[in-house]
């Protein structure tokens, strides 16, 4: 592994740490702050009457606001 390699996934712990961090203690802010203006926070193998779609931080943000 060269250093680039190393700082990448450095770089991507960090992410998923703030990602799981907020989203555990329900800070909205900071977990919708983890993702682009566009992005996309989807569910996968779950049953369609679980599955969930939410494109962008206002999306997001409104999702995880119901659970506090």
């Amino acid at each position: 592994m060269d250093l680039e390699e190393a700082l990448a996934r450095e770089a991507i712990r960090h992410t998923m740490a703030r990602y799981t961090h907020a989203g555990d203690r329900l800070r909205v802010d900071d977990f919708v702050a983890v993702f682009t203006e566009d992005g996309i926070l989807q569910s996968e193998g779950v049953a369609d009457t679980d599955s969930f779609h939410y494109r962008g931080r206002s999306e997001i943000a409104s999702w995880l606001t119901r659970w506090t």
